[in-house]
C-alpha cells in the first residue's frame, strides 16, 4: 500500500513538472508567432529582403528555441540585418534571343534607333525642323 502511495505521489511531482514544461513550451511558442506576425508585417519576407548575417541569425534563433535569448533579442538582431535589394531585372529576360534590328541596306538610319512616324514625316519635308525655342 505504502509503495503505492509512493508511486502516486512520484508520478504527481511528474505531472506537474511536464505541465511547466508545457507551459513555458506553449509561452515560447506564442512569442515565436508573434516575431513571425511582426516579421511578415514589415514585409521582411518580400523577395527584395535579404539578411546581412544569416549565421547569427540561426543561432540566436536556436538559443531562443533553447530558452537562453528573449524574442525582443531575436527581433532586435533581424531588424539590424534585414536589408532591401535593389530590384534588379534580368536584360536578356524576354529578349527571344534574337540579334538587334539592323538598318536596311541603302537607308541612312543608324541600327537600333526607331523611326517614329514624326521623324518620317520631317525626313520628307512634311513636318519643318525646329532649331532652338
Amino acid at each position: 500500500m505504502e509503495r503505492t502511495r509512493d508511486e502516486v505521489t512520484r508520478l504527481e511531482e511528474t505531472l506537474r513538472e511536464q505541465t511547466r514544461v508545457r507551459e513555458r513550451l506553449l509561452s515560447r511558442m506564442q512569442e515565436l508567432e508573434d516575431v513571425r506576425r511582426r516579421f511578415k508585417a514589415e514585409r521582411y519576407d518580400s523577395p527584395h529582403s535579404g539578411f546581412g548575417n544569416a549565421a547569427m541569425l540561426v543561432m540566436l534563433l536556436n538559443q531562443f528555441l533553447q530558452g537562453a535569448a528573449s524574442s525582443g533579442d531575436l527581433w532586435r538582431t533581424i531588424e539590424r540585418s534585414q536589408r532591401y535589394r535593389r530590384k534588379t531585372s534580368n536584360p536578356d529576360f524576354g529578349s527571344g534571343g534574337f540579334p538587334q534590328r539592323r538598318a536596311a541596306p541603302g537607308t541612312r538610319r543608324s541600327p537600333g534607333r526607331r523611326l517614329t512616324a514624326r521623324r518620317l514625316r520631317r525626313r520628307q519635308g512634311r513636318i519643318p525642323h525646329r532649331r532652338g525655342f
